[in-house]
């Protein structure tokens, strides 16, 4: 027979026991809504195809020349990230983010953004991880798109200051950056392409780089990329692709490795790098290749 100092454990063990596995409940769920964003479904006339957009509105007034504007490539992945970074800096209180997405409530339309990216390439030379190879080549249907509907429109919509506009994109989005930035390079102030896809099409982009010559355009750049982004060689071929356009006159060029970052950990670094390169103030010796 157990004695009362070894019988009252065991009793309060089984007093406790319903009270201990009986978690509170929660309430009913509520839709997430994110403070001062509007979202817009749209067609674009150069392709048919509908978009997503997502726009983060400053909470201050706008200044005389309107609202600082950060485009955001793959919005339903980095649109959110790239608004609470930009709320988060006071210097950046009057930058608008605005994502540019797909009607879809996952991060990512694989085939859409293969497609809006892309130069056309032959089916067997697009990565082995489809089932069928998606459409490749849309991007310059894309880019105008970007120029001659969107960014008018948000620009009827918002007071947005012109001459203060950046666009970030991230892997092949970062790849269709350094398009931009070879072939409309007065279209955006700044381009940021993070973890660029440089490998696309038999390394096409070094060979856009090498015949690209600068005009009077002032546009910078800058391009990041993780140290442990080993495949397709990414790291090693954006710091070297940051190098040669660094050594052609004029030196608008920066390069940012984050060590210990992959592929997908660099994004939330290589977008809070990318919002103080465009939009904060220039301080000297401040961007530049040093920074690997």
């Amino acid at each position: 027979m157990l004695s009362f100092r070894q019988y009252l454990p065991l009793l309060l063990c089984a007093l406790m026991t319903p009270f201990a596995l009986a978690a509170p409940a929660l309430p009913a769920a509520k839709a997430l809504a994110m403070a001062n964003a509007d979202q817009y479904d749209v067609k674009a006339g150069s392709n048919g195809l509908d978009y997503r957009i997502f726009v983060s509105r400053p909470t201050t007034p706008p200044p005389a020349a309107g609202y600082r504007v950060l485009y955001v490539l793959d919005g339903n992945a980095h649109f959110a990230i790239a608004a609470a970074a930009a709320r988060m800096q006071r210097p950046l209180q009057d930058v608008m983010v605005v994502g540019v997405g797909y009607p879809t409530d996952q991060p990512f339309d694989s085939a859409r953004r293969y497609f809006d990216l892309t130069s056309s390439v032959p089916d067997e030379r697009v990565p082995k991880k489809f089932e069928r190879p998606p459409k490749t080549g849309g991007r310059e249907a894309f880019a105008d798109f970007l120029q001659r509907q969107l960014m008018p429109a948000i620009a009827a919509r918002y007071p947005v200051d012109a001459g203060q506009q950046a666009l970030f994109g991230h892997s092949l989005g970062g790849l269709f950056a350094l398009h931009l930035r070879f072939s409309r390079p007065a279209l955006f102030a700044s381009y940021i392409a993070a973890s660029p896809s440089v490998w696309w099409d038999g390394r096409a982009i070094v060979a856009e780089a090498d015949a690209y010559t600068p005009g009077k355009d002032k546009a910078r750049l800058l391009i990041t990329v993780g140290s442990r982004e080993n495949q397709f060689n990414m790291a090693d071929e954006a710091a070297a692709l940051a190098q040669k356009l660094a050594a052609a006159p004029p030196d608008r060029v920066s390069f940012q490795r984050f060590d210990g970052e992959d592929h997908g950990s660099v994004v939330p670094a290589s977008i809070g790098r990318a919002l103080r390169f465009a939009f904060y103030p220039a301080s000297p010796g401040a961007d530049n290749l040093a920074a690997r």
